[in-house]
């Protein structure tokens, strides 16, 4: 075999090599993560390369960061993660050091430059991929849930190591996919 060859091999294993390992660790954290639930609002965007999937968003407002007034925007942080009163996921502070024995998410801080002016972090999840054909119904449901109820709409994410994969769409406590059923 010449060495042309061999190059193109190596750079065929390289290629298939990454993605093996993303699934890898993606499927390693919903196998052995900690489930948090995040009270979320979803909407059913279009993208001409991903097609349609349902975004959310999530609280990301920060009351505090743990004894470090220096952190800066943009700045790699530790969110570490907290329940309300209900039992969903907030953020309850952030540090610059990497918790010990409690569940956090390694991610960015910043500072809200709209009216309020909050802190806030940027959380590594906010799609939830599904049948794309599903989600303008996934949408509707949502919307005529939400006009006559309190939303009840969350997703479910696995945290470990600070790293997060997303689980599930809920809306009225239910998986998304059983109003396809």
């Amino acid at each position: 075999m010449n060495l042309k060859a061999m190059v193109s091999i190596a750079v065929i294993a390289v290629q298939l090599a990454i993605p093996a390992f993303m699934l890898r660790n993606h499927l390693n954290i919903l196998a052995n993560g900690e489930l948090y639930r995040f009270k979320a609002e979803p909407f059913d965007p279009y993208d001409a390369m991903r097609g349609r999937y349902m975004v959310f968003s999530v609280d990301n407002e920060v009351e505090h960061y743990d004894g470090s007034p220096e952190v800066g925007n943009g700045q790699v942080v530790f969110a570490v993660i907290g329940k309300d009163n209900e039992g969903f996921a907030v953020i309850d502070h952030v540090t610059l050091s990497r918790p010990d024995n409690a569940g956090y998410i390694k991610t960015v801080a910043y500072y809200d430059f709209l009216p309020g002016n909050k802190n806030r972090v940027a959380l590594p999840f906010n799609r939830f991929y599904m049948n794309e054909y599903k989600t303008k119904r996934a949408q509707k449901l949502y919307f005529d849930h939400t006009k006559t109820e309190e939303s009840g709409t969350y997703v479910t994410v696995r945290v470990l190591n600070g790293k997060t994969a997303v689980e599930n769409l809920y809306l009225a406590d239910k998986p998304i996919e059983k109003y396809f059923d």
